[in-house]
């Protein structure tokens, strides 16, 4: 977890979830390194990530998990098919 703004700095000051992309440079977009950054706000639009929130602590352990499942899975569209089998079910 990080603040956005010390990620990159015109981004909101907000706290963002950020997961490298661990595919090496040409190997899947060619140039660079990839991330993906996950923000997170209640209904009020308060930051669920920030130290003091109640809810921050189900929030990262939530975000852990969708991190994990996105470093193993390779098929995304078979991934999402599998999972609305099992929510179906």
């Amino acid at each position: 977890m990080s603040s956005q703004k010390k990620f990159k700095r015109n981004l909101p000051r907000d706290h963002s979830f950020i997961i490298e992309e661990p595919n090496k440079a040409n190997e899947f977009y060619r140039i660079g390194n990839w991330y993906l950054a996950m923000l997170v706000s209640d209904a009020g639009m308060k930051d669920c990530l920030k130290a003091n929130h109640p809810s921050q602590e189900k929030v990262l352990l939530f975000l852990q998990d969708t991190r994990e499942e996105y470093l193993i899975t390779h098929d995304y569209t078979q991934a999402l098919l599998q999972k609305k089998v099992t929510i179906s079910n």
